[in-house]
């Protein structure tokens, strides 16, 4: 789907029978390739200077300097044909960092990881971790090397699931998805606990530049059996944003069953990404069963590349809730491929008074670090 970050992109081999929010890289090497088996390694090393804002998002620590950030990605793809038409596919990928002090992080910070089976023409059935079908719709302003919007909440509970199965279905030029996700402890950033989950998306294009996308998702939430302090602190800011007085939104959180969560959206994106113009917005509307309103949010991208290699971004991510601006974010990026492999790049986010806290309480919003101006820049070198 275009729209995707290179940063984000996945090897051909397990990628395109799969997903189409998965894209193949820009380098990837074929290591096997023998008796209907073959096996591709890609990833890429990438150097940094972040501010703080920056470093939290990358590691989910604080500090209040400038400092260098080296990370490493790992990739692995695989396909074996078992009969004509029907193929086995997995692919794993991994992600690892070390910051200037050389404290060191091992290759557990998995990302993907899934196995399943392309049936050709009859759709792609896979299980394990990876984008919910939601995907489909949300990643069109996903553009960004290192720092991301992500104003819809499809990203509250983290950016791929831990434990689903997904069908996929292309044909001409429309592209249908499917995901369940299995019971799971809390997701991403809050307390929920997930019973189960439900996706579907579809996506069409109309002519050789315009795509079109729409899309639900749906979590059913256990019941909250312990409150802990951080839970309590979620619950009762937003039932207070939701207009309870403090007494009453304590109380309610105590007690409180969450549900479940519905989000509707559709995305609109022109072009491709690296090819010209690249223009997307995401539309989306999100209900939870114990809020009376809709969390509304807009996310936006523009990306122009130029045939020398250099391009320039622009993003601008809104998330409302009624009177709350709950987020409100301005992101610019430019870079340079020097060649297939290698690219230069800087990015900055702007927080535009976000009140992150006055929805989600001071805890939630601290992991959140949407309140925080971002810089990053550095050098990638692909494979």
């Amino acid at each position: 789907m275009p729209g995707l970050s290179v940063s984000k992109c996945l090897a051909t081999v397990a990628a395109t029978a799969v997903t189409a929010s998965l894209l193949s890289p820009a380098q990837a090497a074929r290591v096997y390739d023998q008796e209907n088996v073959s096996l591709d390694l890609f990833g890429h090393v990438r150097t940094m200077v972040v501010n703080d804002g920056a470093w939290y998002d990358l590691t989910g620590n604080s500090f209040n300097e400038t400092t260098s950030y080296s990370s490493a990605r790992l990739g692995l793809g695989a396909r074996s044909s078992i009969a004509t038409g029907l193929d086995a596919i997995m692919m794993a990928q991994w992600e690892t960092g070390v910051d200037a002090n050389g404290n060191e992080g091992a290759l557990n910070d998995t990302e993907y990881l899934f196995a399943g089976l392309d049936a050709w023409q009859y759709g792609t059935l896979m299980a394990g971790r990876g984008d919910g079908a939601y995907y489909n719709v949300v990643g069109a302003t996903d553009i960004f090397t290192v720092l991301d919007t992500s104003a819809s909440d499809y990203y509250m509970l983290g950016n791929q699931r831990p434990a689903q199965i997904m069908y996929s279905l292309r044909g001409l030029s429309w592209d249908l998805k499917f995901s369940w996700l299995f019971a799971s402890e809390p997701l991403g950033h809050t307390p929920m606990t997930i019973d189960h989950g439900l996706a579907a998306s579809i996506s069409t294009k109309f002519g050789d530049k315009v795509t079109l996308s729409y899309g639900i998702d749906y979590y059913k939430f256990k019941y909250t059996q312990a409150v802990t302090p951080a839970s309590h602190d979620f619950f009762a800011t937003m039932m207070q944003a939701d207009g309870y007085d403090a007494a009453t939104a304590a109380e309610r959180a105590a007690h409180t069953s969450p549900g479940g969560k519905k989000e509707y959206g559709a995305s609109l994106s022109y072009g491709s990404l690296g090819q010209g113009l690249y223009a997307a917005a995401v539309l989306s509307a999100t209900a939870y069963d114990y809020l009376h309103h809709h969390i509304y949010t807009v996310d936006t991208a523009v990306n122009y590349s130029f045939e020398n290699g250099v391009w320039l971004s622009l993003g601008y991510g809104h998330k409302q809730y009624e009177s709350v601006k709950v987020l409100s974010a301005l992101t610019l990026g430019m870079g340079w491929n020097i060649t297939p492999a290698v690219k230069v790049f800087a990015e900055a986010q702007f927080d535009l008074d976000s009140e992150t806290a006055q929805f989600y309480g001071a805890d939630l919003a601290r992991t959140l670090n949407w309140n925080e101006d971002k810089v990053a820049a550095g050098l990638q070198y692909s494979f």
